[in-house]
């Protein structure tokens, strides 16, 4: 399948080449030499780029990233097997996938290090099924897809290889609507991938926030492993050197998560899928320890509060497990008919996980790292030194975590809860696009990968 990635952003065309041709019936014998090397000059000035050594194809695609790879691929078959080879290196700038209606037959990609917008079309068997996509998880997107009698289906489809990898029904599970097309953005919390084999992938999902479901590509139903109670949530899941690491939030009874980022091992499991594969799974509990100090201000009947919350989030980055939490402010109103909260980021804290439980002292990415979080995905953590100049480390690109649906029934509001935060002074640029709210999906971030 061909790549649908179209390129938004203006740019310049190449210009028609104009070959101006001498009138061979008026040449003169003697000016025959002078119109072979005349001619010979011309072949090269064109050359027939299709016969390039594939050496130098090489050459060519070690300076893409994907999205270009897959753009060239398009050209011709002897071009396609270089550029779609996963064995020569690519580095990949993750995209920022703006948000995007209901049935929407496309996603609008933003590439912030080169100031691209992609457009990428969605296939004909998804649009054809009022399909539309509401997030993406390790260079895949995620679909929700209506099939008969409007019975919900979510898939995965990658947008470099046209591949759909349907998943499991989720009607076991309960949503917090009736609506049809709403279900996906509601239920589906988080999404990882894990592939066994280039043929099996594991996928693990956190589900309406209190249940943790697994499956292997194929299965006919998602296998839960634990379900949480009141006040009891799972906030992230990250693969780490074969195991799925999954925090797990133990909130007071009022809500409030009182906690200082001490982390302890809770439990581990192992599922066996075969003889030869099976996944050990290890949950951790974020426990109260030290209560956040706030501090509230009443100001035009709303209350300002300091450090109202935390949100964890697990990110492999250097070779190194990390929870980063990222502290917000809080805006909050509330009187007899309704309330509405307002969370502001306020700083981050870095911990790294050691045997099953993260330091008490704050920790340093390293290496330059650059960490990209928030949305629908799972974390990612690259270096800043394979990309350009403008790419600086050290730094941490967030996205708003609001839920969508959660405010239909107040207002518009515009949150400004995403853009870079500079860990060398915890400086916080809100540079990102700003969110209306409500609208029908969330900004994630999409990093396009060869399979």
């Amino acid at each position: 399948m061909g790549s649908s990635f179209s390129l938004l952003a203006p740019y310049d065309e190449h210009d028609e080449l104009v070959e101006d041709r001498a009138n061979h019936d008026t040449m003169d014998d003697e000016d025959n030499d002078e119109h072979e090397l005349a001619h010979n000059l011309e072949a090269n000035d064109h050359p027939d780029w299709l016969q390039l050594p594939d050496d130098l194809i090489v050459e060519i695609v070690k300076r893409l990233d994907v999205v270009d790879r897959a753009k060239l691929s398009n050209v011709c078959k002897s071009w396609s097997r270089v550029a779609l080879n996963k064995d020569i290196p690519v580095h990949q700038f993750p995209l920022l996938m703006l948000p995007s209606k209901i049935k929407s037959d496309h996603v609008r990609l933003f590439d912030t290090s080169r100031s691209l917008m992609y457009r990428f079309n969605l296939p004909d068997s998804v649009v054809q099924r009022g399909g539309w996509c509401f997030g993406s998880t390790k260079g895949w997107l995620l679909i929700a897809t209506l099939e008969k009698n409007y019975t919900p289906h979510i898939s995965l489809l990658n947008p470099v290889s046209g591949q759909i990898i349907k998943l499991p029904s989720i009607t076991a599970f309960e949503a917090c609507t009736n609506d049809p097309y709403s279900f996906a953005d509601l239920l589906v919390t988080k999404m990882e991938l894990y592939f066994l084999s280039e043929d099996d992938i594991f996928i693990s999902a956190i589900f309406d926030d209190n249940k943790l479901a697994i499956c292997i590509a194929g299965d006919e139903e998602w296998t839960i492993v634990s379900e949480s109670g009141d006040h009891n949530f799972y906030d992230d899941m990250c693969f780490f050197k074969g195991t799925l690491y999954v925090l797990h939030r133990c909130s007071g009874s009022d809500g409030d998560d009182d906690r200082d980022g001490v982390v302890l091992l809770n439990s581990a499991l192992t599922f066996q899928f075969s003889e030869s594969s099976s996944i050990a799974i290890k949950l951790v509990s974020l426990i109260g320890g030290q209560t956040l100090g706030r501090e509230i201000i009443e100001q035009n009947g709303f209350d300002i509060i300091t450090n109202i919350c935390r949100t964890a989030y697990l990110v492999e980055s250097h070779g190194e497990l990390l929870i980063v939490d990222r502290v917000s402010d809080g805006l909050s109103y509330d009187d007899d008919v309704q309330s509405f909260e307002y969370a502001k980021t306020k700083q981050f804290e870095i911990f790294k996980m050691v045997n099953g439980s993260a330091s008490k002292s704050m920790c340093k990415l390293r290496n330059d790292q650059i960490v990209f979080m928030g949305g629908r995905g799972p974390c990612v953590s690259l270096s800043a030194k394979d990309f350009n100049d403008k790419v600086k480390g050290n730094c941490i690109h967030f996205l708003d975590e609001y839920d969508v649906f959660d405010f239909f029934d107040l207002p518009p509001f515009v949150s400004r809860e995403s853009g870079i935060c500079c860990l060398d002074d915890g400086r916080i640029t809100r540079c990102y696009p700003t969110i209306k709210f409500p609208m029908d999906s969330r900004m994630t971030w999409l990093t396009p990968q060869l399979i």
